[in-house]
């Protein structure tokens, strides 16, 4: 099995200089930029809406699986909008747009929270009728990644 890419987001402390996102007028959409496998993203108010794929049920499943398997760092998902896009919950934070200003910390919280998304993906049982949309293929297709985890897909809380 394939997983699509989405951001997994850790919220901590730390000091930097990024790439803030804050909450602004709730009913302004604000294109996402970025990403190599969706189309079109938008955040509006507190939440990120985007084209639903063949894989988007496949994806709240996994995303379901990690809530329920207590991993706390990815975002939920809130079914579609009257446009017919997905939703999900927006998690207010920066990306890292110059990791080189983290600290020793701040890494090995990173390195904690990908660790703890392998280990709550271990236990994911896909639904028979599952579809990926990826941008890069694995070599196996056991295989359960983000498979475009780096700093523009992580994002932090700094302070």
């Amino acid at each position: 099995m394939l997983a699509s890419s989405f951001c997994v987001l850790k919220q901590f402390e730390a000091q930097g200089i990024t790439n803030q996102h804050t909450m602004e007028q709730d009913d302004i959409e604000h294109e996402l930029l970025g990403g190599n496998v969706a189309a079109k993203v938008i955040r509006l108010g507190r939440t990120v809406r985007k084209p639903v794929t063949e894989s988007t049920s496949s994806v709240e499943a996994f995303l379901r699986h990690l809530s329920q398997s207590g991993f706390l760092h990815s975002p939920r998902s809130l079914g579609r909008d009257d446009a017919g896009r997905y939703v999900l919950e927006f998690i207010e934070g920066e990306t890292i747009t110059h990791p080189g200003l983290l600290t020793l910390e701040d890494l090995q919280t990173v390195a904690g929270v990908i660790r703890d998304l392998h280990r709550a993906a271990t236990s994911f049982s896909p639904p028979r009728s599952a579809q990926w949309k990826v941008a890069i293929q694995p070599d196996r297709q056991e295989l359960i990644c983000h498979n475009d985890l780096g700093n523009l897909c992580t994002g932090m809380r700094f302070s």
